[in-house]
């Protein structure tokens, strides 16, 4: 099977949302999710939705995205007590007093059934390398856990 088989083939639906544009049905070790790609100020963010089962976002999931997209800065203030100290001893330098010129949000997963005690993600590309690192914090039980950088 070649890649795009691979890729296209985990789609098991499209659909169309209101809020999040087109939504594609996909597949996962932990279950099912909807992946979009909906304009907010302009750019579009990469955004994962955790369902139960195959059923479209909920109103709660809706909401949830609706909430934290409304602005910047109190999406980057969930993650900041983990991605500052993170982008410091990553990039050995102190952290910029303004976060938009470390980051850019480019990313989000919206917990199963909007519900921020379940697992969700935030993620932020690094604006201050060459090579494009992703730095992504994870919350759990509401609050931030952890963070992993890719790139």
């Amino acid at each position: 099977m070649n890649l795009l088989t691979r890729i296209l083939g985990r789609h098991k639906r499209q659909e169309s949302h209101p809020v999040f544009g087109c939504l594609l049905l996909s597949t996962g070790k932990h279950g099912s999710y909807w992946e979009a790609e909906p304009l907010l100020r302009g750019d579009s963010i990469s955004v994962s939705i955790e369902i139960a089962g195959e059923e479209l976002p909920s109103e709660a999931q809706t909401l949830f995205y609706e909430r934290l997209t409304a602005n910047p800065d109190v999406v980057f203030a969930k993650a900041a007590p983990l991605l500052v100290p993170e982008y410091e001893k990553w990039s050995r330098r102190p952290f910029p007093d303004n976060w938009r010129t470390a980051f850019k949000f480019v990313g989000m997963s919206i917990p199963v059934a909007g519900l921020e005690l379940n697992p969700w993600e935030l993620s932020f590309d690094c604006l201050t390398d060459r090579a494009g690192h992703m730095f992504t914090c994870y919350f759990i039980d509401g609050g931030p856990s952890h963070v992993t950088i890719d790139g």
